[in-house]
């Protein structure tokens, strides 16, 4: 649409001598095209905003994902010991106490093998 619109003003410049409107229309069709084109280099500047951040989600989603996962694992090993500190047992060792510290931090650490 714009650019019939452009055609017409071109024409009109074109065919208009002496009225004084034809550098008016010509300035104008200039003005309208410059804006055009600002237009679109703002758009596709728009377009890699939008991309780098939806990059930048996918990637956030990912690493909390991982985060989840690991705090399940955590929640797994801690939850398989609280059986034994039922019981009326001061030595939290035998309980496996011990392994399950050492389970968690493997698991923060990344160690766990998956």
């Amino acid at each position: 649409m714009t650019d019939d619109l452009l055609d017409e003003a071109t024409r009109l410049a074109d065919n208009s001598p002496g009225v004084g409107v034809g550098p008016l229309l010509r300035a104008l069709v200039e003005r309208v095209q410059q804006a055009e084109a600002e237009a679109r280099h703002l758009r596709s500047i728009a377009t890699r905003e939008v991309a780098a951040h939806e990059t930048q989600v996918a990637r956030l989603a990912a690493e909390r994902d991982v985060a989840r996962g690991k705090l399940d694992k955590v929640r797994e090993a801690v939850t398989a010991e609280l059986d034994c500190l039922l019981h009326d047992d001061d030595d939290p060792v035998q309980c496996g106490w011990k392994r399950t510290v050492r389970d968690v931090l493997a698991i923060l650490d990344g160690k766990t093998g998956d």
